[in-house]
């Protein structure tokens, strides 16, 4: 892992894992990455992993945003700040 990432609260895009729902993106600092990580693994009764997501990961998940965005939805202020 990046030892900025490792050591800062700077937002990346990461790659969540959890048994009994399976891998989703987060853009966030590491502390909100691992409170979303504990928070799905105790709602699915699973365990959590978590890394950096790769450049690929964090491409489509940008993009997924924009396209939510172009449709309508509205983004939350870390939704929008993934996307810049």
């Amino acid at each position: 892992m990046n030892e900025e990432l490792r050591s800062s609260d700077r937002r990346a895009w990461w790659s969540i894992h959890v048994t009994g729902y399976g891998r989703f993106a987060y853009y966030g600092t590491r502390t909100e990455a691992e409170q979303m990580k504990r928070h799905k693994a105790g709602w699915e009764g699973g365990r959590g992993t978590m890394r950096l997501a790769t450049d690929d990961e964090a491409t489509k998940e940008r993009d997924w945003l924009r396209g939510q965005k172009e449709r309508g939805c509205t983004l939350n202020e870390r939704e929008t700040e993934a996307i810049r």
